[in-house]
């Protein structure tokens, strides 16, 4: 729950000191990271007792992988992320910064946020 407060706060933040606002890219990555949420959410149904029994970063990246709808999650985070620098790169200098925060914490927000209900399951009680 903390992330999803940690990535709105980069969102508002960078929104607030911009000077052009970048909509198109946010929009772009709310569409994206609600996608990638919910190939997340597949693979997380289909995968939970493995995840609730990886200890690592790199073993619940592992069992993500190991259903297509989480390789694909991992896929489009990396398109999306390549998209973003190409995007905020061709606008105008003093924006680029503002814009790869403010889209990527977009992405990741709403990706997290469509995901999150199906973690808090898998929590221990």
């Amino acid at each position: 729950m903390g992330l999803l407060v940690l990535w709105l706060a980069a969102l508002v933040v960078s929104l607030v000191f911009s000077q052009s606002k970048p909509l198109a890219i946010i929009y772009l990555a709310v569409i994206t990271g609600g996608i990638a949420g919910l190939l997340q959410l597949r693979a997380v149904a289909g995968t939970a007792q493995d995840l609730v029994a990886a200890n690592t970063a790199m073993q619940v990246r592992r069992v993500l992988r190991s259903t297509p709808s989480g390789k694909y999650s991992i896929y489009l985070l990396w398109l999306f992320a390549c998209a973003l620098v190409l995007l905020a790169f061709n606008g105008r200098p003093e924006s680029t910064l503002v814009t790869l925060v403010a889209g990527y914490s977009a992405f990741a927000f709403v990706r997290d946020a469509v995901v999150l209900p199906a973690l808090l399951k898998l929590a221990p009680s």
